[in-house]
Order: structure tokens, then sequence, then C-alpha cells
């Protein structure tokens, strides 16, 4: 939607947005969000649509439950941390750093990292 005239830009069909994590605004007109059922992060062109291009601009595996969102100031690196989803006390510590211009990778890449407040050390995994 775009705002503040309230006009319907596009609408991602059988996505699932992550409520705590929420929208994201990026550089170049887009917006990047946590499907959570999936576990992907998305990154919109809302105005890509009007002009012939798809909605959806990428997909990147992601840990959920997504909780925050953030990106650098270039709309490059992205991160998706986890935290209590619908729990009471914390279970997942997860962060997924993401390159939407990833030069090895023809599409974004991302890797996740479990926390260091647990008693194994920290590990790295690509996720492809």
């Amino acid at each position: 939607m775009d705002l503040p005239d309230g006009v319907e830009r596009g609408s991602p069909v059988h996505r699932h947005l992550s409520e705590h994590a929420g929208f994201l605004a990026l550089p170049g007109n887009r917006t990047a969000f946590v499907d959570n059922r999936v576990g992907e992060l998305l990154v919109l062109d809302p105005y890509g649509p009007d002009a012939g291009h798809p909605l959806v601009r990428s997909t990147v595996p992601v840990a959920t439950p997504a909780e925050h969102l953030a990106a650098d100031p270039t709309g490059r690196h992205l991160a998706v941390t986890t935290g209590l989803g619908r729990n009471h006390e914390a279970w997942s510590d997860l962060l997924t750093a993401v390159d939407l211009r990833a030069p090895e990778a023809r599409q974004p890449c991302a890797y996740a990292r479990a926390g260091a407040n647990r008693e194994s050390p920290s590990s790295a995994a690509r996720i492809p």
C-alpha cells in the first residue's frame, strides 16, 4: 500500500508476515519482511508490478520465528533474529545474516549462527 494515498501496489499471496518483526523499508523503494511459516525473508518491489516487474525481488531462507529485522544503510546486508515465538521462555537465539548481493551466488545467501550464551561454542552454517 502506498502511503498516504492508500493505493494498493501489490499483495504477496499466501504469505504469513512475522507480526513482531514487521516490515522494513529499504533503499530503492524496496520493502522486506519474513514469512514465518515458510522461513523466508522476502524483498519486495512495491512499484515493480506497475513497471512490469515482479513484486517479489528475492527470497532467502532464514531461521524463524523472526523477532527482529534490521539492515545496514545501503540495504545490502540484513539481519534476522529469532526469539520467543509463542513461548514464555526463550528457546531459540539464532541470527541469520543475509547478503543480498553475494558475489559467489546468483541468489542472495544467508548465514545462521547460534547465540554465544549457550554452553557449546557458537557455530555458523551457510544456508543454501
